[in-house]
């Protein structure tokens, strides 16, 4: 989900910067490309990590050892895996 979140993100962006008739009415310009891309890949760099590591701890608490049951036994697991 967080890869469609700053896709769409990043094309809201640039629809509303680089249409003409938006533009106008909006009232907005082009952005520059240092200012355009480098925010983005930052957070989604960060996002990235947090994400791994977050399943890194879910995939540690979690208890296969009964056939055909699993049991979330960390807080990370069961807190945050949906």
């Amino acid at each position: 989900m967080s890869n469609w979140a700053i896709v769409s993100e990043i094309v809201l962006i640039v629809v509303i910067s680089y249409v003409r008739p938006l533009e106008v009415v909006l009232g907005t310009r082009a952005v520059a490309s240092p200012h355009f891309m480098i925010p983005t890949f930052s957070y989604y760099l960060l996002d990235f990590f947090r994400d791994e590591v977050r399943k890194m701890f879910i995939r540690g608490g979690t208890d296969l050892s009964v056939p055909g049951k699993i049991s979330y036994t960390g807080w990370v697991a069961r807190n945050t895996y949906w």
